[in-house]
């Protein structure tokens, strides 16, 4: 038992010393507490010596600043207010080029414009040619609630820029082939194409050198009622297909396009969406700015009344309708006769695997007299080339239908067809198309000339077109499009006529006339967005 004794006298011994132990740990834990507080203060002293500091050196900044602008020394060399204000715009654009192909086989010096012919392919003119068609950039600098003013900047090269300057100004960049005028056994006044080169040549709009402005518009969001204002020139609201390549379907433009609708205005534009998708615009503008048109100079005015520009629309999950109406006088020097042109669009896509389809109709009318000649009229004009009963109002209407379905995420499929008609040569006054063809003394076929008052009554157009188009987007950015189109004249009522489009040969004789009723073309396109 002598072990036992022994470990009760160790554990009575431990625990004597233990308080004795703890004690002296308390100490040392207090001495080092102690001791960090002391740093704690030392550093609170340091963090506000430095906070004092950079306080002081933060207001003698801002004095400093404030005697820079006063002095007007901000930002002398501006880089940083650049940089900033290139952070507030959206910049985009695209590259095009093409080759068309005209199965009517144009004689070789007539292939400028000849695609034309009727008013078809007024942006693809040139036949059986690689062409340089589009370098486009979009500037802008959008508008907000929080940012209510801004522009807007559309500028495009190449092919397109040397057809719309002519076609926008009124006038082509080159004169016509020679002419000589003459008189049928009817009395009809007539043009007869002496030269086998028919078509204006743009010498004066070289596609490589051009330059349009689509665009130029100043833009701001009006705080009552966030209304978007602009002035300028501003692209049209009339019409589904527009001149950007990329928001077509289709590779070339359609009937509709180039007989009916304008491209831009000068003037000023009212707009408004609302969160339901009912949204309006309405304005005041020069004139018409179409792409084919006797009478479709945009600035200066040609004449001094102004047209009325509207637009309603509504907006829902599946697609859309909208209605819209220019109105005014759009005759040169002639504030009296008025052209009314009202456009209807419409377009869904029901179901995310089926086709997007869309609708696009127009009507257009011209009333009151347009001053005439007295000489080589036709049967029911007076003296003063006017009809009798006072009003003489030339019509026309048309309609387009267009189809799209994705086949894979980069290959579509789209189709397009359209049908016009006018009534006693709406076309041939507005456009120079369609006009009557009448046989001359000795042979041949020559056109009445647009020049005359108002056209011929019974004289009614009817012309349609097929288009279909494949696209492929070999890269996000990078597209192409291949496409085949044919466009017939049905018929010119009641006259003899060979119809509206460039032929090479004859009866293996050169002409230069409008001597077929149909044309088929073929074209191919590549395009990079950036």
């Amino acid at each position: 038992m002598r072990w036992h004794r022994k470990l009760l006298t160790l554990a009575a011994l431990g625990a004597l010393s233990a308080p004795q132990l703890s004690a002296a740990d308390d100490v040392q834990v207090q001495d080092q507490l102690q001791q960090m507080q002391q740093r704690m203060n030392q550093l609170e002293d340091r963090l506000q010596a430095t906070t004092d500091q950079l306080q002081a050196t933060e207001k003698k900044s801002e004095e400093q600043q404030q005697t820079i602008d006063r002095a007007g020394l901000t930002n002398t060399k501006g880089s940083s207010k650049i940089a900033a204000f290139l952070d507030t715009l959206t910049i985009g654009g695209w590259a095009s080029a093409s080759y068309w192909y005209n199965a009517n086989n144009p004689a070789s010096g007539n292939l400028k414009n000849a695609n034309t012919g009727g008013g078809s392919n007024p942006l693809n003119p040139d036949a059986n040619s690689f062409n340089f068609e589009q370098l486009w950039f979009e500037l802008e600098r959008p508008i907000s609630p929080e940012a209510r003013a801004g522009f807007r900047a559309d500028i495009a090269f190449g092919q397109i820029a040397s057809i719309l300057n002519q076609v926008n100004a009124g006038t082509t960049c080159a004169p016509t082939a020679t002419t000589v005028a003459g008189t049928t056994l009817s009395g009809h006044q007539v043009v007869a194409v002496t030269s086998p080169s028919q078509n204006p040549a743009r010498n004066t709009c070289n596609q490589s050198t051009s330059v349009y402005i689509d665009q130029a518009y100043v833009q701001y969001l009006i705080p009552w009622g966030d209304i978007t204002f602009k002035a300028g020139q501003f692209g049209t609201l009339i019409g589904y297909e527009v001149p950007q390549a990329p928001y077509n379907w289709q590779l070339s433009r359609g009937l509709l396009f180039s007989l009916f609708q304008p491209i831009n205005h000068v003037g000023v534009l009212l707009s408004k969406t609302y969160d339901n998708g009912i949204d309006w615009g309405i304005g005041g503008v020069n004139g018409f700015g179409g792409p084919i048109g006797l009478n479709s100079q945009n600035s200066p005015d040609n004449n001094e009344s102004k047209s009325i520009l509207a637009h309603v629309g509504l907006t829902g999950d599946i697609g859309g309708v909208s209605i819209q109406a220019l109105w005014g006088p759009e005759s040169t020097g002639n504030d009296h006769q008025t052209r009314t042109t009202i456009d209807f669009i419409a377009h869904m896509k029901p179901f995310d695997w089926g086709p997007e389809v869309a609708l696009n109709a127009d009507y257009a009318i011209l009333n009151g007299n347009l001053p005439g000649t007295a000489n080589n009229l036709p049967a029911g004009f007076n003296s003063t080339g006017q009809r009798p009963g006072g009003q003489y109002s030339p019509d026309a209407w048309g309609a387009s239908l267009y189809a799209r379905q994705a086949i894979t995420d980069k290959l579509g499929v789209s189709v397009r067809g359209e049908y016009v008609q006018d009534h006693n040569s709406f076309f041939c006054v507005q456009t120079g198309f369609f006009c009557t063809t009448v046989p001359m003394t000795g042979g041949g076929f020559a056109q009445v000339s647009g020049a005359a008052p108002l056209g011929f009554p019974n004289d009614n157009a009817k012309v349609y077109e097929f288009t279909g188009t494949i696209d492929y987007s070999i890269t996000q950015q990078l597209i192409t499009k291949v496409e085949i189109r044919w466009d017939a004249l049905s018929n010119i009522d009641g006259v003899s006529t060979h119809g509206s489009f460039p032929i090479g040969y004859i009866n293996n004789q050169p002409n230069g006339l409008f001597n077929y009723n149909h044309q088929l073309v073929a074209g191919a396109e590549i395009l990079y967005k950036f």
